[in-house]
């Protein structure tokens, strides 16, 4: 077994231990900062992206978009029997944004809104596209309440994380 392997192995077992033993945490932490509602159809003028890419096409999408946020949690559709793990934007007016499934509007969407500047800092901290919610780094700052909330309305709240921000030279 190379260094890489190890890495590798490594990597696997925290994400495990992380995500999945605290797994029930995060969950909490969607249900106490999250907002359930269902969508309509794709609003005007934005156009989907790749299939089985939410993560890419959501967080591709704030950079170009400034009146939505990047949101991410979990999505019922009625073509899978149990929630999955999800990306998604919401707009201004509190609309789903929905980039990558074909039939948002008869799925229903649990998810946090991120900070922008948040997601920017992780992209480009990672060099790709990963989840938020679901990352061991994001989501043991989640658990352990290492966030804070900024702005947000009645409508939902925005999470922050300022450790992730790039260090100021």
């Amino acid at each position: 077994m190379n260094t890489q392997d190890t890495k590798a192995i490594e990597t696997f077992e925290n994400y495990l231990r992380t995500v999945y033993q605290n797994g029930n945490k995060v969950i909490k932490t969607l249900i106490k900062h999250g907002k359930i509602r269902d969508a309509q159809s794709l609003p005007d003028g934005y156009t989907r992206g790749t299939v089985k890419e939410c993560y890419a096409n959501s967080q591709r999408a704030i950079l170009y978009d400034g009146k939505v946020w990047y949101t991410e949690g979990l999505v019922l559709t009625p073509v899978v029997p149990f929630p999955i793990e999800h990306a998604w934007l919401t707009n201004e007016n509190d609309e789903i944004v929905d980039l990558t499934l074909k039939q948002q509007e008869d799925c229903y969407y649990l998810g946090i809104r991120f900070e922008r500047r948040l997601v920017t800092a992780l992209m480009e901290r990672r060099e790709r596209f990963f989840p938020i919610l679901w990352h061991p780094d994001t989501a043991l700052a989640l658990i352990e309440e290492k966030y804070s909330i900024v702005g947000g309305s009645d409508h939902q709240e925005i999470i922050t994380m300022s450790q992730f921000y790039p260090k100021e030279r």
